[in-house]
């Protein structure tokens, strides 16, 4: 159970951020590379917190 927690904590907030990006985007804007970075570093936080999450109270 602990794996599905932590999966779905790596991958929502990087799905919800996108969709939410998607539907509040312009037409034809083209390509928010600040968006795509705050994607990178969202992405990058909650692996770290979901591996946690995953290895908690496993010996490293």
């Amino acid at each position: 159970m602990r794996n599905y927690v932590a999966y779905f904590v790596m991958l929502a907030p990087v799905f919800a951020y996108n969709i939410y990006c998607f539907a509040t985007n312009e037409p034809n804007s083209g390509i928010d590379f600040g968006k795509i970075i705050i994607s990178f570093f969202l992405g990058i936080i909650s692996y770290n917190l979901g591996m946690k999450i995953k290895n908690k109270g496993k010996v490293e």
